[in-house]
């Protein structure tokens, strides 16, 4: 079940967006104090654009379809909505996009 993009929060909001916003930023910080490189860098910007638009690659442009493939090639049923509230034995409540409420249950053991 996942209300958003399949992958969840590290994937396309937190960790790697963080470590693909940051890391430009931190080699151009380095680069301007190495001897033999610094005086290569006449200009000391950062490319944003150029960051912003390498940030969509990395996080597929926010496109989670290659993960909807591949959990549903691995059995896997995938379920957009919101877990509301534990409705039984190994049972949610789904809050549907739509408003509406839908029961999802786990299997037991076997």
């Amino acid at each position: 079940m996942e209300a958003e993009l399949l992958g969840g929060e590290c994937e396309y909001w937190a960790c790697m967006l963080s470590k693909v916003l940051l890391r430009p930023a931190d080699v151009l910080g380095n680069a301007q104090h190495v001897p033999g490189v610094a005086s290569l860098l006449t200009d000391h910007v950062l490319d944003v654009p150029a960051t912003l638009a390498h940030r969509d690659i990395v996080v597929n442009g926010l496109d989670d379809s290659s993960q909807i493939g591949w959990a549903l090639g691995a059995g896997i049923d995938v379920v957009r909505g919101y877990g509301r509230r534990l409705d039984g034995e190994r049972s949610v409540a789904v809050e549907m996009a739509a408003g509406s409420t839908r029961p999802l249950t786990a299997l037991g053991p076997t």
